[in-house]
C-alpha cells in the first residue's frame, strides 16, 4: 500500500461508467485541454483495462458515451517523469550517418567537420497538483468550472486511489499530448 495526498472536489465533469471501469474528463484551460482518467473498479485491474484499451480506439473508445454528471472526484497529486534514448529511433529514420563521427556533416555549424550527435535523449514529465496540470515546460493549466445544467441525483463517487490510466488531450485537434498510467499514485 502507498500512501498518497488526494485533491478532493465536487463538481461536473463528462463522465463514464461500466462494469469494469469509471472514466473522467478534467477540463483546463478553459477547456482547450483535458484530462482523461481511466479508473479499473478492481484494485488489481489495471492488466485488465490496459488490455481492453489496446484493443479499442483509446481513448475515443467510451468519450461518445461520456456524459455530464456531477463527480465527487478525489485524485493523488502525481509525477510522472521519464527518460529514454532516442538513438535508434533517430538512426531507423535514415540519420544514422548524424551519429557517426566519420560520416556526420555539421560543418554549417562551426565551419569545422567535427561534430556529431553523441546523444539524443526525450524526458518529458506531468505534474499534478491542487494548482493543475504542468506538464512538459509548459504551465498554467487550471480547472475551471462550469455552470451546465444537472440533475439532482447525489454525485457519483470518482476515488483514483489504486492504479489508472490518464490521458492530456489538445480538445481542438483531438491529439493525444501525453499518456501514461500511475501504478503507485504519489509523489515518488
Amino acid at each position: 500500500v502507498t500512501e498518497a495526498e488526494m485533491m478532493n472536489r465536487v463538481g461536473a465533469y463528462a463522465y463514464f461508467e461500466d462494469d469494469d471501469a469509471q472514466a473522467v474528463k478534467i477540463p483546463y484551460r478553459r477547456g482547450a485541454y483535458s484530462m482523461t482518467i481511466v479508473l479499473p473498479r478492481e484494485r488489481d485491474g489495471i492488466g485488465e483495462l490496459e488490455r481492453r484499451l489496446a484493443q479499442a480506439r483509446w481513448p475515443d473508445s467510451f468519450a461518445g458515451e461520456m456524459e455530464r454528471r456531477m463527480v465527487n472526484l478525489s485524485v493523488p497529486r502525481f509525477r510522472v517523469e521519464s527518460t529514454f534514448s532516442l538513438n535508434r529511433a533517430v538512426e531507423s529514420i535514415g540519420a544514422a550517418s548524424a551519429f557517426n563521427r566519420e560520416t556526420a556533416d555539421f560543418s554549417g555549424m562551426n565551419g569545422r567537420g567535427d561534430l556529431y550527435i553523441s546523444e539524443a535523449v526525450h524526458k518529458a514529465f506531468i505534474d499534478v497538483n491542487e494548482d493543475g496540470t504542468e506538464a512538459a515546460a509548459s504551465t498554467a493549466l487550471a480547472v475551471s468550472r462550469t455552470s451546465a445544467a444537472l440533475d439532482e441525483s447525489p454525485p457519483v463517487v470518482f476515488r483514483a486511489d489504486h492504479p489508472f490510466i490518464f490521458v492530456i488531450r489538445d480538445e481542438m485537434s483531438g491529439a493525444v499530448l501525453f499518456m501514461g498510467k500511475v501504478a503507485r499514485p504519489g509523489r515518488d
